[in-house]
């Protein structure tokens, strides 16, 4: 989904409203998902820029759309969220103006094209007329286990052929801690995982890298926040 502000009339007060409208959005989702007994996530991305704006096509198909620089690094913001999280570059906090905004700690990321580190801020809230807030998270309990992974780190849109054998340590409703001694795990990189519980392997789980712990006498440790779960296999893990 794209969303536009800015176009085809500017407005003094875009980048805020922007970050409003994503805090606003994340508490519809998590109204909805209360409403219908869902567990639906979304992260939002956020940059500021000078793109070209107008109707792009032919005759016999044509769409309003933008183009540039800048539409392609908000994609690439999004691309860092977790869900849940409304992520914002520099350069739309710094058109916010950072008075209303309440927001975590800086984060660099390394992002695809760019030679120099992205930063990016957590929006937590946006105050003054609007007073919006993030919904607060669920908790995730962190529990020992001890099960086999497989692990197909992704580059891009690139799931590696051959995959990874590691261990899940702890599990959460969310998150997974596993050990991994051959995988090079990048903040925020992509992972495909596949889980054995029982004499069974469930497949296509996706998880996004959020942290780790190295520790000299024995593998690293990270921890993988999960960004989809096919439909069923979340009960199995709760029971692993």
């Amino acid at each position: 989904m794209v969303i536009l502000f800015g176009a085809p009339q500017a407005g003094p007060d875009d980048a805020l409203r922007a970050l409003a409208c994503a805090v606003a959005m994340q508490h519809a989702l998590a109204d909805f998902n209360q409403a219908e007994g869902r567990d639906l996530e979304m992260g939002i991305g956020i940059n500021t820029g000078s793109v070209i704006a107008g109707n792009i096509g032919s005759e016999q198909r044509m769409k309003y759309g933008v183009v540039g620089s800048a539409i392609n690094l908000a994609a690439r913001v999004e691309g860092f969220t977790l869900g849940g999280q409304v992520l914002a570059s520099s350069s739309a906090v710094d058109a916010a103006g950072r008075g209303d905004l309440v927001m975590g700690e800086a984060q660099s990321f390394k992002a695809k094209g760019r030679r120099e580190p992205l930063v990016c801020y957590p929006i937590e809230g946006v105050g003054g007329r609007f007073g919006v807030a993030l919904p607060e998270p669920l908790p995730d309990e962190r529990r020992p286990v001890d099960l086999a992974v497989r692990i197909w780190p992704i580059e891009g849109k690139t799931v590696a052929a051959n995959p990874l054998d590691g261990r899940a340590t702890s599990l959460g409703r969310r998150t997974l801690w596993l050990r991994c001694a051959t995988l090079d795990a990048q903040h925020r990189a992509n992972l495909r995982l596949s889980i054995q519980v029982g004499e069974e392997w469930i497949d296509e789980i996706y998880a996004k890298v959020v942290g780790g712990q190295d520790d000299p006498s024995a593998e690293p440790l990270i921890e993988a926040r999960f960004t989809s779960v096919p439909e069923g296999a979340a009960h199995r893990l709760a029971k692993a």
